[in-house]
């Protein structure tokens, strides 16, 4: 399968979430193990981790291959179940299900790809709220977008993560120009009438070093810089 193999990545995602302090519920891990697949895709050009076949269900992605390993994970013993509200069956569709690790692991933080990395940002931010959770991933995660109740999802569409387009700052209109030379020239102005205020007061040695670290009026910044002004109304 590539890096790490289906059972590490789910143990790896739930140790994790351990971690975090979150509850591993079935829908939010399931919903981890898309992201690990998306962010796995984004970098190596639309190929996932799993090579499950991911597609839109109720509650957003789902892979039946991701039920079916729980299952064989609580079988084997390297799950553990766990459920919480009703317990009889009429009440079965209200229960929160979830899983945990019979022990703890430290070699899975190890065996998880760095590239998961952002996975585990995405945890710390919505791991808490499976509303958020949910959101997150059908606003923000290309497979999901514009793509319809029971349709597969396509990971070819996954796209790098990066900064966002440079925005050019447009050139100065003359009145904030003129604003920002009469700027100049009080701030000059004001400079000018302290030094000739302090001109007699005794403040300590005026030595060499001293008058080498005064201000002239040419010292100005130096270097392209943009001051812009509140329109009316904004202050």
């Amino acid at each position: 399968m590539g890096l790490i193999d289906t059972k590490t990545l789910t143990r790896g995602l739930i140790a994790w979430m351990r971690r975090e302090g979150l509850a591993p519920t079935r829908t939010r891990l399931v919903k981890f193990l898309y992201l690990a697949d998306l962010q796995h895709a984004r970098y190596k050009g639309g190929e996932t981790l799993t090579t499950w076949r991911w597609y839109t269900g109720p509650f957003g992605p789902v892979a039946v291959e991701a039920l079916q390993l729980f299952d064989q994970g609580v079988r084997e013993g390297w799950l553990r179940q766990w459920a919480v509200g009703g317990d009889d069956e009429a009440e079965s569709d209200r229960r929160a299900v979830g899983y945990d690790l019979p022990e703890q692991d430290e070699s899975l933080h190890e065996a998880m790809p760095p590239l998961l990395g952002k996975v585990r940002e995405w945890m710390k931010r919505y791991g808490d709220s499976t509303p958020n959770l949910l959101r997150f991933v059908y606003g923000d995660t290309e497979p999901m977008q514009n793509v319809r109740e029971g349709e597969v999802l396509n990971f070819s569409r996954a796209r790098p993560l990066g900064p966002g387009p440079a925005v050019q700052s447009a050139p100065l209109p003359r009145k904030q120009v003129k604003r920002l030379d009469d700027l100049v020239a009080r701030l000059r102005a004001e400079y000018s009438a302290a030094r000739a205020a302090s001109a007699g007061f005794a403040d300590g040695p005026r030595d060499a070093a001293y008058l080498e670290g005064v201000p002239t009026d040419d010292d100005l910044p130096s270097g392209e810089f943009i001051i812009t002004f509140p329109r009316s109304g904004d202050e």
